[in-house]
């Protein structure tokens, strides 16, 4: 197949993966999705060399689930970022290996995702830390998950990504994405939104700068409701301010 073929072929693929129509994400299971993603990089081998073509199938592949992640069904929506989820911890391993082969006592747990084997987990051929960092931002997949259709089974998953991009940009979180963690939380009625939301953070603090911790601090300042939820994470926050 000519590599003009494999290119154009590839592009209409591409696309029409990314958008899928909501019937068709109903009806379709999502390891189909994942077997011609799959055999996407296959096929692409035919016509460029193996770097191009795991670049495009692995961006193919975050791009499929972000479509899933925008759907209106909850199974999919927590299917695609259990997608997302995998391909940090993927990128993260990638980074890691190298040192961790030199080392005598290697610590397998070092995943953002505890339920993940390490050892079975594939390595990344394209993408690296700085790559899905800025896919994630350019895609807006924090507005996504914690903007006005935030719900809690979605929100409560999204620790992966926060804590990546915590320890990546040496806790230099993104002032947007301090924003819309404490505005999820902020005036909500229900009780597990808000417990949620503090878990979130409290498991980013230990990557966090101190610089951090005084944007979410004086967040914490204009709350006027005072009940235990916010006491403990109170008491958990200012625990590890001290440690700071």
């Amino acid at each position: 197949m000519p590599q003009n073929s494999v290119s154009s072929w590839e592009t209409r693929s591409k696309k029409r993966l990314s958008n899928l129509i909501e019937a068709e994400i109903k009806s379709c299971h999502k390891d189909q999705i994942d077997n011609v993603v799959a055999d996407l990089e296959k096929i692409l081998l035919v016509g460029m060399e193996r770097a191009e073509s795991s670049k495009r199938a692995e961006l193919t592949f975050l791009n499929v689930g972000l479509r899933y992640l925008k759907s209106q069904q909850l199974e999919k929506r927590i299917r695609g970022l259990q997608d997302i989820r995998t391909m940090i911890d993927r990128v993260w391993k990638t980074k890691l290996l190298p040192s961790m082969r030199h080392s005598y006592h290697q610590n397998w747990d070092v995943l953002f995702d505890s339920d993940l084997d390490f050892q079975k987990l594939a390595v990344t051929q394209y993408l690296t830390p700085d790559l899905i960092a800025e896919w994630l931002t350019e895609n807006k997949v924090f507005d996504t998950i914690f903007g006005e259709s935030a719900h809690l089974e979605i929100v409560r998953r999204a620790n992966v990504l926060l804590m990546f991009m915590a320890r990546h940009n040496n806790g230099n979180l993104d002032q947007s994405i301090i924003d819309l963690t404490w505005k999820c939380q902020d005036g909500r009625k229900h009780d597990e939104m808000v417990r949620t939301l503090y878990c979130l953070i409290e498991q980013m603090l230990p990557d966090l700068t101190s610089e951090v911790f005084d944007i979410y601090f004086s967040k914490m300042q204009s709350e006027t409701k005072f009940d235990e939820k916010f006491l403990i994470f109170l008491k958990n926050f200012t625990v590890h301010a001290l440690n700071k």
